[in-house]
This record gives structure tokens, sequence and C-alpha cells, in this order.
């Protein structure tokens, strides 16, 4: 997480004492155009990590999200 925090701080974020997600890069109205325009990336990391293991894994995740992992080989991601 602390490398995730150094290039956020490298790209201007702004931290709050109350949790490890910046509060702003004080250049709200550049996000929202990108959002709108192109693409933009919202940070989830404090929500932390599931583990999906198993033989079953890939039939749960496929029949879980919206995401054809079924498609995918070896090493890819959706």
């Amino acid at each position: 997480m602390t490398k995730l925090q150094d290039i956020q701080r490298e790209g201007g974020a702004i931290f709050t004492d109350l949790d490890s997600t910046p509060e702003s890069f004080n250049n709200d109205s550049e996000a929202i155009t990108a959002a709108r325009e192109t693409a933009a990336i919202y940070d989830r990391t404090h929500w932390g990590l599931i583990q999906v293991t198993g033989g079953d894994r890939q039939r749960f995740l496929h029949n879980q999200t919206t995401n054809d992992f079924n498609k995918l080989k070896s090493g890819e991601g959706c």
C-alpha cells in the first residue's frame, strides 16, 4: 500500500488522517472531465481482497460476475 500511496502523492494526492485513500488530487474539474470523456480510476484497495481457490473457482467467478472468465487464457485477467 505504501508504494501506491507514494505514486499517488507524486500525482498530487492529498490524504486525510482517517484512512489511506486520497481525499483529493486537487484537480476535481479535470477528474470529472476524464470520467465523462475518457477513463477514471478509483482506488478501492482499502476494501480488501478476496482469494478464491479450489477446482471450481473459475466457474464460480464466471457465474458471479458479468466477465467471461471461460474465455480467458492462463495469466490473463479482466
